[in-house]
């Protein structure tokens, strides 16, 4: 297996496993042991630049949709700035790099590499949901956080990925029979259904149509710690990514540590 298959199978992974917890009717936020009270802190958020992934999945192959990704991109920024302000909070989305060379020469380098790190940090709900908080973030990654705060005078760093993809009419057929024939399996092996048996009611088959999965993490700038993540997800054949934003934002307590209905 090649370094590019490599990496897309550990994406893929990823995203299989966030998808089963999601699916499995489990409760999917992550809080920082304190954030009852270190919560109430969180008003300025500084986005980092998203991570943004959405291809057309065929049978033997897939292609990268970037003008899909762009729009995909513009959306969520929008849906993402207005479910926080309804919450109280003062969302930005810093030019992280322009920021940096405004930054003295000595900080200026160490600025520009946390911005890189940060920028290609991913499937960080995946990661840390399962991990003590005191392994959430490596000492890098939380110095990366605070100096991000620094240059953005935010008291919160959010990350946000989002992964999807779209099947064609072909793979549509292929997942179809992977679907029945796993149904199959799985009766044959006295099970009630496959593992995750509560995907959309439908077991944990593979999405027909595709899929759209979201991520996002707030970091304490003042410490790099994460403070709080969710995830959410829909596998609708045409998922409304207003919609998939408002459930990834739902359980989080409005600003000043107070919950809007």
């Amino acid at each position: 297996m090649n370094l590019k298959k490599h990496v897309c199978f550990v994406r893929r992974l990823a995203v299989t496993s966030l998808a089963v917890g999601l699916f499995a009717g489990c409760s999917t936020v992550v809080e920082h042991p304190d954030f009852a009270r270190r919560g109430a802190g969180v008003r300025h958020i500084a986005v980092v630049t998203p991570n943004v992934e959405f291809h057309c999945q065929a049978p033997k192959s897939r292609q990268v949709l970037p003008d899909k990704e762009a729009e995909l991109r513009t959306n969520l920024l929008a849906a993402i700035t207005r479910e926080l302000s309804a919450k109280g909070f003062t969302v930005a989305f810093p030019e992280w790099k322009a920021l940096a060379t405004t930054s003295n020469i000595n900080e200026a380098l160490a600025a520009s590499q946390a911005i890189d790190r940060a920028v290609t940090r991913s499937n960080f709900f995946v990661s840390i949901r399962f991990q003590p908080p005191r392994k959430r973030a490596t000492p890098e990654q939380k110095e990366d956080v605070r100096l991000l705060g620094k240059l953005a005078h935010a008291d919160t760093i959010a990350f946000l990925q989002l992964n999807g993809y779209t099947n064609t009419l072909a793979e549509r057929d292929s997942v179809g029979t992977r679907n029945f024939f796993g149904f199959l399996f799985a009766v044959s092996a006295g099970a009630a259904g496959p593992i995750g048996a509560t995907v959309g009611g439908r077991g944990n088959f593979e999405p027909l149509h595709g899929g759209i999965w979201l991520q996002l993490m707030l970091a304490e700038a003042a410490t790099g710690e994460p403070l709080w993540a969710n995830a959410a997800a829909s596998t609708d054949e045409h998922p409304k990514l207003e919609f998939i934003v408002k459930e990834l934002t739902k359980p989080l307590p409005g600003s000043r540590g107070q919950p809007v209905d």
